[in-house]
C-alpha cells in the first residue's frame, strides 16, 4: 500500500503530563506512525488517540518499547489527535529523546462495529428512553448509527413466553422480523443469532425447545432445518436478508441438551457426531436461502486457546463447512487481553477463517441501577486491576479488543458486536419475568439512558 503523510500537523511537547502531541488538521484515517528517536535506547511509551482532544483512548493494552532509532506503530483508526507518553522519564529527558514523528494516512478496510439490541423493543415498551450527548431524546438506533455502528445482531428464540422468558414473548420470529425491518431501514446490516431454545442459551444452559423435546435425532435435525429456513425466509420476503447467521449461541458445551451435549460425560465421539450433524443441518438451511450468507459458529472461550482449539478441531474432523469463527470475549470472565490476543491469532493460523467477536462488553460503573444483582458481581467475575469500572476503562478495553482484531493478517479480524449496549434499568424489562436488569453497568448509556462518551471508540473505526 502506498503510504502518504497526513496533511498539516501541529507537534508539541506537553511538560505537564510528560507527553508528545500531534494535532492533525482534521479527523483522518491514520494507518501508522513512525517515532524517530535521537538515541538508541529502550524507551517505554504509550500511545493514545482522540477525536476531540478531551477524551483519550489507549491505542492498545500496554506499553511499547523502542528497539532502534525508528519505532513503527500501527494505528488503523480515525483520529484528530495522537499523544505519546514516555514512561519513567522526566519531561526534559523526553524532549531530548524524541526527534520527530511521521504520521501516515491510509484507507480503512471494512470492519464490523455491531451492537446486539435484541431487547430494545422490550426496553422501549416498558418506558425506556435514550438521549444523545446534547440531552435530546432520540431513537437508540439512530444514536448508535451516528457513532458508526453498522451491524445489528438479533437473537431468535423458538417460542418464548411465560413462565421463564420475557413477559410478552420477545425474541420470537415476529419480533425479530419487526426489529430487522427497523434496523435495515436505518441503514444497518444484520447478523441473526439462533439459540435453538425457548429462552437463553449459553455455556451453562442449552434448553431444548418444548416443542422439540420428544423428537428423535432425525426428527430434531429436520425441525432445526425447517425452523432456520422459516425465519430466514421471512426475513428474505420482507427484504431484510442477513449478511451473517449464527448456528447456535455459545455452544462450547454443545446445544439442544442432552441430545447434542458435548461436555463432561457427554464428551464422546458419538455426541460430537450428533452436534455436527445438527450444525450441518442449520448451515444447509442458511445456504438454501442464499449462498452468500456467511455462517458463524460461536463459542464463549475468547481467552481460552486450548478449549477453543479443541472445539474447532472437533468440527474440522467432521467437515463442518462454516465460514466464521465467532467468540465471546468478556474480560471480567475470559481472562486478560493478552490471552484473547494470542487465541485469535492462533485460531486464524490454524483454521484460516475470519474471526468475529460476537459478544463483548465492559462495566462503566461499579454502581447498580436496580435491585437485580449485576452480572459483573457474580462470584466467578475477575475485574482486571488496570481497568477499574469506569467509562475510560470501558473505552480502553473496547479499543484494545479492536486493536488485536485489526492485528490479524489480511483483515481477517472482521469486527465485533457490543452486547446489549441498550439494556438500561427499566422496571418490567428485565432478563427474566419479574426480575430486573443484570447488565445496567455494562451498557453504553447510563442508568437514565444518556449516551456515554465511550461510544467514541465506534467512531474511531467508522
Amino acid at each position: 500500500m502506498k503510504r502518504e503523510t497526513c496533511s498539516t500537523q501541529k507537534h508539541t511537547f506537553d511538560s505537564s503530563n510528560n507527553s508528545y502531541h500531534v494535532e492533525l488538521e482534521s479527523i483522518q484515517y491514520v494507518d501508522e506512525i513512525e517515532i524517530h528517536w535521537n538515541f538508541r535506547c529502550e524507551y517505554k511509551y504509550e500511545i493514545e488517540i482522540s477525536l476531540d482532544s478531551i477524551h483519550w483512548v489507549k491505542l492498545s493494552k500496554g506499553e511499547y518499547v523502542s528497539s532502534d532509532l525508528v519505532s513503527r506503530n500501527i494505528i488503523r483508526a480515525n483520529t484528530g489527535y495522537i499523544r505519546i507518553k514516555l514512561a519513567d522519564q522526566s519531561a526534559d529527558r523526553f524532549s531530548e529523546a524524541m526527534k520527530y514523528v511521521l504520521v501516515y494516512s491510509g484507507t480503512a478496510a471494512e470492519f464490523i462495529k455491531g451492537v446486539d439490541v435484541s431487547h430494545l423493543t422490550q426496553i422501549e415498551d416498558f418506558g425506556g428512553k435514550f438521549y444523545d450527548r446534547q440531552g435530546r431524546e432520540r431513537d437508540c438506533l439512530e444514536i448508535l448509527k451516528e457513532y458508526g455502528c453498522n451491524y445489528v445482531r438479533l437473537k431468535v428464540w423458538n417460542k418464548p413466553g411465560l413462565p421463564n422468558s420475557d413477559p410478552a414473548g420477545y425474541n420470537d420470529k415476529a419480533h425479530v422480523l419487526g426489529m430487522a425491518k427497523r434496523a435495515v431501514d436505518k441503514g444497518y446490516r444484520l447478523l441473526i443469532d439462533f439459540h435453538y431454545s425457548d429462552w437463553w442459551a449459553d455455556p451453562g444452559k442449552q434448553f431444548i425447545p418444548d416443542d422439540w423435546k420428544d423428537l428423535s435425532l432425525e426428527q430434531l435435525n429436520t425441525a432445526l432445518y425447517d425452523f432456520t429456513y422459516e425465519v430466514l425466509n421471512g426475513l428474505k420476503l420482507q427484504g431484510t436478508l442477513p449478511e451473517m447467521v449464527q448456528i447456535g449461541n455459545e455452544i462450547t458445551n454443545g446445544m439442544l441438551w442432552d441430545v447434542a451435549k458435548v461436555s463432561d460425560e457427554f464428551d464422546t465421539p458419538e455426541q460430537w457426531d450428533k452436534l455436527c450433524t445438527l450444525l450441518k443441518s442449520g448451515i444447509s438451511a442458511v445456504k438454501a436461502i442464499n449462498e452468500s450468507i456467511r455462517t458463524v459458529i460461536h463459542i464463549e472461550r475468547g481467552g481460552d486457546n486450548e478449549k477453543s482449539c479443541y472445539f474447532y478441531d472437533m468440527l474440522a474432523e467432521r467437515n463442518v463447512a462454516y465460514d466464521i469463527i465467532g467468540l465471546s470475549y468478556y474480560p471480567i470472565w475470559h481472562g486478560p487481553i493478552k490471552d484473547f490476543s494470542s487465541n485469535i491469532k492462533d485460531l486464524y493460523d490454524r483454521y484460516s477463517k475470519e474471526i468475529l467477536v460476537a459478544e463483548v462488553a465492559y462495566p462503566y460503573t461499579a454502581e447498580n441501577g436496580d435491585d437485580q444483582l449485576n452480572a459483573s458481581s457474580f462470584p466467578f467475575t475477575n475485574i482486571p486491576e488496570e481497568y477499574p469500572p469506569s467509562i475510560q476503562s470501558q473505552a480502553d478495553i473496547l479499543q484494545a479488543v479492536i486493536y488485536e482484531l485489526k492485528s490479524i493478517p489480511d483483515n481477517k479480524g472482521i469486527g465485533f458486536f457490543y452486547w446489549q449496549p441498550d439494556f438500561i434499568p427499566v422496571k418490567g424489562a428485565g432478563w427474566k419475568y419479574g426480575e430486573g436488569c443484570e447488565w445496567d453497568d455494562q451498557t453504553l448509556f447510563d442508568f437514565k439512558g444518556n449516551t456515554l462518551w465511550s461510544l467514541d471508540v465506534f467512531k474511531l473505526h467508522s
